[in-house]
C-alpha cells in the first residue's frame, strides 16, 4: 500500500495517477455551496489603503475585483494594502478574482489618483 496525502501538491511532490482500462465510472463530489446572489459594489480608493470588500463569513466562490481606472490598483487580502504589500496588482482594465474560500477583508490603494473600482462578493 501506498500512503495518499489528500491535500494539494506541487507537481513535482504528487504522484502520478492511471485509471485502469476496466474501471468503471468516478464519482467525484465537492463540498461547494453554489452561490445565489452577486453583489456589487463600487467602493472608492485613492493613495490611502481603503477597504474593497468587507470580511463576510457568508462569501462563497472567489470575489472578484476590476479597475476601471487608469491607475494601477494594489490589492491585498488583509488590512492596508501598499504598494510594498499586496496581494495582486490591477492595471487599467484588469480583474482579479480573489482566493476560493477567503472570507477575511480586502483591501486596496492606488498607485495615483482617486476614483471607483467595482467589487462583486458571491453569497448564499
Amino acid at each position: 500500500d501506498m500512503p495518499v496525502d489528500s491535500g494539494q501538491q506541487t507537481k513535482a511532490n504528487s504522484v502520478p495517477v492511471v485509471i485502469a482500462s476496466d474501471q468503471g465510472a468516478l464519482t467525484v463530489t465537492t463540498s461547494e455551496t453554489p452561490a445565489a446572489t452577486g453583489t456589487v459594489t463600487a467602493p472608492s480608493m485613492s493613495t490611502s489603503s481603503a477597504t474593497i470588500l468587507a470580511a463576510n463569513s457568508s462569501r462563497l466562490l472567489q470575489p472578484i475585483v476590476f479597475n476601471p481606472l487608469s491607475t494601477r490598483l494594489y490589492v491585498k487580502c488583509g488590512a492596508t494594502a501598499s504598494s510594498t504589500s499586496f496581494t495582486a496588482w490591477l492595471d487599467p482594465g484588469q480583474e482579479w478574482k480573489g482566493p476560493r474560500g477567503y472570507t477575511g477583508i480586502i483591501t486596496g490603494i492606488l498607485n495615483a489618483g482617486t476614483g471607483d473600482v467595482l467589487a462583486t462578493e458571491f453569497t448564499a
